[in-house]
């Protein structure tokens, strides 16, 4: 369970930890750590006899910030909320190497806008945002 702090609630997230082996190859699995912009979401990843890796995942993500005292709503809260939804494939370049890429998109966003008296001042959904990403890991 998590227990975040934010500028205006305190917000009780239960966090499922996930590491479920379905059988040799498939597994269903937390793709990101929890941390203090939520939960890990969940992948379900499936293992190639190369080593390679094939994973598709979500996790619902919502970051809160605090608003400039000198901008449009001065001292106010902002929101962004969403879900990211992923394909990402892992190749072992060498026992030591291996390359990860992310592709996907932020479905289901929105942005959120309240005063420092905690009332809203505007909500806006946006459409999906692709998401891009790889990661070069090197083991020594």
């Amino acid at each position: 369970m998590g227990v975040f702090d934010q500028f205006d609630e305190t917000r009780v997230i239960p966090i499922l930890i996930v590491n479920w082996r379905l059988n040799e190859r498939w597994s269903l699995v937390n793709p990101l750590p929890a941390g203090p912009v939520g939960p890990a979401g969940l992948e379900l990843d499936d293992r190639f006899d190369n080593g390679s890796r094939l994973g598709l995942g979500a996790a619902y993500r919502s970051l809160k910030f605090r608003l400039s005292e000198t901008g449009s709503v001065p001292g106010g809260v902002g929101e962004q909320r969403g879900v990211p939804v992923f394909l990402r494939w892992t190749a072992n370049l060498s026992r030591q190497a291996s390359v990860v890429l992310y592709a996907g998109a932020i479905v289901g966003g929105g942005l959120r806008v309240e005063d420092s008296d905690s009332n809203k001042v505007r909500e806006e959904c946006f459409d999906p945002a692709p998401l891009l990403g790889a990661t070069f890991r090197m083991r020594f």
